[in-house]
């Protein structure tokens, strides 16, 4: 018998396609403009499946950032191995550029800022891990992290307004020109 809290394959076929409908929608309309009912339509699944995985629509919201998050930290390990300080914002910008549609939709509306929140923790949660890798001990580490991951994000968002124009390279290049002094100090 599998303990209860291994997901089985059904169970992370319904996660992924509530991920992935949410996602779309998300993109399509915009946060405040989905509802639960919208999302498991999409999904092809019922109520009772979503509120079985979620609790609500921010609960999802959660869930999609912490997807994020994990394929983020994949992509940002074999930048590591290089020893490229603050190497995950290549990755971040990346897939910025591949989500470009989503991004600005999320951009360009007020209302979506409960979605514009997550995302900013999540970018100062990534930058305080890098951060912690090349100066563990440092005491300015968490004020320093949401300096620099408040920086990125704000670069990110004009960069989606510009319909992501630079090559990400570029934009990766930039930041790491803007943060240099702040690490030199630190």
């Amino acid at each position: 018998m599998r303990p209860a809290h291994i997901p089985d394959k059904r169970e992370m076929r319904t996660r992924r396609q509530l991920l992935e409908a949410f996602t779309e929608l998300t993109q399509e309309r915009g946060w405040d403009e989905i509802r639960v009912g919208d999302v498991c339509s999409r999904a092809g699944v019922a109520r009772s499946t979503f509120y079985a995985h979620h609790s609500g629509k921010e609960d999802l919201l959660i869930s999609a950032i912490g997807s994020m998050r994990t394929d983020l930290a994949a992509s940002r390990a074999g930048i590591a191995e290089t020893g490229q300080a603050l190497g995950y914002a290549h990755a971040l910008l990346h897939h910025v550029k591949v989500h470009a549609r989503g991004y600005r939709l999320l951009v360009d509306r007020r209302t979506d800022y409960v979605v514009q929140q997550r995302f900013r923790t999540l970018v100062i949660d990534l930058m305080a891990e890098d951060l912690g890798a090349i100066v563990p001990d440092d005491p300015l580490l968490e004020p320093t992290a949401r300096f620099l991951g408040g920086g990125l994000f704000e670069l990110m968002i004009g960069w989606v307004k510009t319909d992501c124009a630079n090559p990400v390279d570029d934009m990766v290049a930039l930041f790491q020109r803007l943060a240099a002094p702040v690490i030199r100090q630190s």
